[in-house]
């Protein structure tokens, strides 16, 4: 694995034939230039005073120093150029250099007026004078003659002001730098080359002495070769693109930034559809990266973003090369330098990661978390340079059952029912044949950051009481070692949304849809429900983390139940913290929470608040009735899937044939319940991603509302929600399961034709 300084020198290198930035903007930087070619100075303590405006003897003196009358100005001037210019006055030579040669006019009563402030047609006047320009390249009248020329030019870029503005010193040095890299006219030669200098554009900086050991302390490297540089070069630029002004072809005096945002570095956590979740500093951002985008590795080799996607994982480094607009030029990636995986195994965790510092940024499972709230067993993985440690809480219980290829050497194993591929030594190492663990074991897998398997604890050393909600029990055939036994079973959602399955000393059926704990004890499950519930409650404020007066851990694991016991089955759904923001909790709402050492809430359960326990969809005509009441045979659709039921066995509420409806389908597939959900009225006016406008009233959306469109034969077919987002096209319906502020969304939108 390269070092991630040699990824930004491959970056820099390969960046010289992309597309030139828009106009530099970095004021600063162009000060150093003029200041290197003497032709701005600062006051006596070195200022510059870009605020300050200009008087018109400063700007001659400006005008002369950047053209090539710049050594011709004499410190011994006997005659006085103007009646208001005495020869003993400090512009006097500049002001008489400048009017000699036609570069600046005087006023038809002999004056100079040297002290007024120098307008913005005056200057640029100047400096069309010194480019080479005269009165008779001005088409028009004075002044729009000379503006219309100037901007013509690109003189003026970068310059707010109009006729008659007074300009500062932060404006003259744009002009001077808009003219000193504009061509003398009729030649092909930069103004600039009157110092013995050239402007090099689209240059990328790539090194100097500080990122490689190969180069000089007198030396920089650049994609159009390497240049001398002195002590008072600004070494900060390196991995910027702009233009590089070079002396006598050789030695680099100035560096100018292209006014795009440049190089940015982000540490990859995973891939999306059209992009990429990424962290900077610590906080998590995406960006938006199309199949096309050029992409460069660490190797030099370049390709497309499409084509390297899959490549990324977790860790990994990308530099983003933006444009002045925002867009993206380019990016560049390599392999991350995580070290890991790590199991957590006290609380001086951190403090044992070798080259972290105490600021070191924590994210756990996606949210910037403190110290504290990670927990023993958890698994972590760091990055020295960035100083940040990603930690995983993801935990699978279950039998041991094979391994694969085989137990002497594992890559995978299956654990009641499911694979999982082996990451790292330590799961290796156990899960083996010289290994602690046994097959028929019953075992809680660590997983980390790709959902591999980073460790692994036995039920007597994994945390001794599991707390989740039961959705399945019953007997099941396992096999150990290639022989098969029967045991009873066990499976419990817990509030990070995760399953585990355990063997139990007996049949808990009598526990489904139920909060639970399971105890462990010599490899077998022992589940008791928790009747008493919380008595949590108040408003569920995110942004301060706050549930009524109880604060809530930053990374709080949430998990909605139906929890109805409707014909003994229902279903679950992983909750974040954003989806109830402002809603009121009752009583009841909370039917179990856990805390930390801090006091703060670290998971809670709840009593079908949300909603999201369910599926959505619309009642298709009936085969032998339109009156769900009937007994016969039915279909539903849900997101354009279709199947059959029977009334038998099922509940449900007033609800016809066409009708939108909600449906509980537990986990294991059946369907229990079927309930109407309430039909809005009035037609939608109006549909974002997000919501829907109804008269004055917005209605929030489920982030998984069906789209139906109904024809006049009552025949449903899916539309994506783009299809009906800013169109007039069709009549829209919006059917909703409970008002927003007790959870509820907009579950089905209906197309007519109406």
């Amino acid at each position: 694995m390269k070092k991630i300084l040699s990824l930004l020198l491959v970056i820099a290198l390969l960046c010289s034939g992309m597309t030139a930035m828009a106009a530099t903007t970095d004021v600063n930087e162009m000060v150093t230039l003029l200041s290197q070619l003497n032709i701005l100075n600062g006051d006596g303590n070195g200022n510059f005073r870009l605020d300050d405006n200009v008087s018109r003897a400063e700007f001659a003196k400006v005008a002369i120093a950047s053209s090539s009358y710049k050594n011709s100005v004499s410190s011994t001037l006997k005659l006085s150029p103007f009646t208001d210019v005495p020869y003993t006055y400090w512009g006097a030579g500049y002001i008489k250099v400048a009017a000699e040669n036609g570069i600046c006019k005087g006023f038809p009563n002999a004056t100079f007026k040297p002290d007024s402030q120098v307008k913005y047609e005056e200057a640029i006047t100047m400096m069309l004078k010194v480019l080479g320009y005269t009165d008779a390249d001005f088409k028009d009248a004075y002044p729009s003659g000379q503006v219309s020329l100037a901007k013509s030019l690109g003189l003026t870029d970068g310059i707010g002001k109009s006729v008659g503005g007074a300009l500062t010193r932060r404006d003259v040095v744009r002009l001077i730098y808009n003219a000193l890299d504009t061509k003398i006219k009729n030649t092909s030669n930069k103004l600039i080359s009157i110092f013995d200098c050239t402007v090099v554009e689209d240059v990328t900086i790539i090194a100097t002495s500080n990122e490689s050991s190969t180069l000089a302390s007198d030396k920089i490297a650049t994609t159009s070769g390497n240049y001398s540089i002195s002590d008072s070069f600004d070494k900060s630029v390196v991995g910027k693109k702009g233009s590089l002004i070079v002396e006598n072809g050789d030695t680099a005096i100035a560096f100018v930034a292209s006014s795009g945002e440049g190089l940015k570095k982000y540490v990859v956590y995973s891939l999306i559809s059209d992009g990429v979740v990424v962290y900077n500093n610590g906080n998590m951002q995406q960006i938006t990266i199309t199949d096309g985008t050029v992409a460069y590795n660490e190797d030099n080799a370049k390709s497309t973003y499409g084509s390297i996607k899959s490549n990324l994982s977790m860790g990994d480094t990308i530099y983003v090369a933006y444009s002045a607009s925002g867009a993206i030029d380019y990016i560049s990636y390599g392999d991350g330098s995580l070290v890991g995986p790590i199991t957590v195994s006290n609380s001086s965790w951190l403090s044992e990661l070798s080259g972290l510092n105490g600021s070191a940024t924590i994210v756990r499972n996606g949210t910037k978390v403190s110290e504290d709230s990670v927990a023993i067993n958890d698994i972590v993985y760091y990055s020295k340079e960035l100083n940040m440690v990603f930690d995983y809480s993801s935990k699978v219980t279950g039998v041991y059952e094979s391994a694969s290829p085989n137990k002497d050497a594992p890559t995978s194993v299956v654990v009641s029912d499911v694979t999982y591929q082996i990451e790292g030594v330590t799961a290796f190492s156990k899960l083996s044949s010289s290994g602690s663990v046994n097959l028929g074991d019953t075992v809680t897998l660590l997983l980390g950051k790709d959902g591999k398997i980073a460790d692994v604890v036995t039920s007597d050393s994994a945390n001794s009481v599991v707390y989740g909600y039961l959705y399945g029990t019953g007997l099941k055939e396992y096999k150990a070692d290639n022989q098969s036994y029967t045991a009873y079973y066990a499976k419990v959602a817990t509030a990070d949304g995760q399953t585990q399955e355990y063997r139990t000393d007996k049949n808990y059926d009598s526990c489904v849809d139920s909060i639970v704990s399971v105890t462990l004890e010599k490899g077998l499950g022992k589940v008791s429900i928790i009747s008493a519930g919380s008595t949590l409650s108040g408003e569920f404020d995110w942004s301060k983390k706050k549930l009524g007066t109880s604060n809530l851990d930053s990374s709080v694991n949430i998990l909605d139940v139906t929890s109805s016991q409707i014909s003994r089955t229902g279903n679950y759904s992983k909750v974040f913290g954003q989806r109830l923001n402002g809603l009121n909790l009752k009583k009841g709402d909370v039917l179990f929470a856990t805390t930390n050492s801090a006091g703060n809430i670290t998971s809670l359960i709840l009593n079908d608040v949300t909603g999201d326990c369910y599926k959505y969809g619309v009642i298709m005509t009936a085969k032998s009735s339109t009156d769900i009441s009937a007994s016969g045979q039915y279909s539903y659709d849900i997101g354009g899937t279709q199947k059959s039921f029977s009334t038998n066995g099922i509940s449900y509420g007033n609800i016809s044939s066409g009708d939108p409806a909600k449906f509980l389908i537990s986990v294991d597939g059946t369907l229990a319940n079927i309930d109407a959900l309430t039909k809005i009225d009035t037609p939608i006016n109006s549909v974002t991603q997000d919501s829907v406008k109804v008269g004055g009233t917005t209605y929030l959306l489920s982030d998984k509302v069906v789209v139906y469109y109904r024809d006049y034969d009552y025949d449903y077919t899916i539309l994506s929600l783009s299809n009906i987002i800013n169109g007039n096209k069709y009549v829209l319906h919006a059917y909703y399961d409970k008002p927003a502020d007790e959870g509820g969304r907009v579950r089905v939108i209906v197309a007519t034709n109406e």
